[in-house]
């Protein structure tokens, strides 16, 4: 019962946290919106759903290709990787592999955190009840002190326990969770039907770069920001 109470507790204060973030999110973003079509120097708002995708980039002037087609997209991207000397990002409104692919980006290091919570909680839960069982001995109808069926209950809880928690820390570590300003180059339609190239440029030359090079590919738009 101890226990459960202290797991009711723990889940009751990490739900409070997460109202806590969510209203600060609420009432402390103070970005400056602009149009989804406007073509104005400036921040954008980040959206509440997708997946963006890095590659270096800086933070100068940046030409936003917004595509439809996601084989447009991708194609766009394939020449970007090819061709393109600044950085860019990719922003998707599901996640998609081949992006992941043509960017050749890295694969998340957070399954290694979810390992090491795994082992910790696996073995934590083995001392915890060993160690209950050498400094409160109860012995029970000449039954061994020391189980193993029991006690890999109990152990097995605590690895999925520690598993989930010390990932989702991971995930939100390497996701740089949570974010309380706004995205760069972000429009909202990248949360909905539209596929973003977003490529970093130093000037008015590399600029009109961009353009030509997403122009090929057939954006539904372009965009300065």
């Amino acid at each position: 019962m101890r226990t459960r109470g202290l797991l009711d507790s723990v889940v009751q204060g990490l739900a409070t946290l997460g109202a806590l973030v969510g209203v600060a999110r609420l009432f402390g973003l103070e970005a400056k919106r602009i149009g989804d079509r406007d073509a104005l120097p400036g921040h954008l708002p980040a959206g509440k759903g997708g997946y963006e995708m890095s590659f270096g980039l800086p933070e100068v002037t940046r030409v936003i290709g917004s595509f439809q087609d996601e084989e447009a997209a991708l194609s766009a991207a394939k020449a970007v990787m090819a061709e393109w000397h600044g950085g860019f990002q990719v922003y998707s409104p599901n996640l998609n592999e081949e992006f992941f692919a043509v960017m050749r980006l890295p694969e998340s290091p957070t399954r290694f955190w979810i390992l090491g919570g795994g082992i910790f909680g696996q073995l934590s839960g083995w001392a915890l009840t060993i160690m209950l069982t050498i400094f409160w001995w109860h012995p029970v109808a000449g039954m061994p002190a020391i189980a193993v069926p029991p006690f890999t209950i109990i152990s097995f809880e605590l690895m999925v326990w520690f598993g989930a928690f010390v990932g989702l820390a991971g995930l939100m570590f390497h996701a740089r969770l949570p974010k309380f300003h706004a995205a760069p180059a972000y429009l909202d339609r990248f949360q909905l039907d539209r596929i973003g190239l977003v490529l970093g440029c130093e000037g008015r030359e590399h600029a009109l770069r961009a353009r030509r090079l997403l122009e090929r590919h057939e954006p539904d738009d372009i965009l300065y920001v």
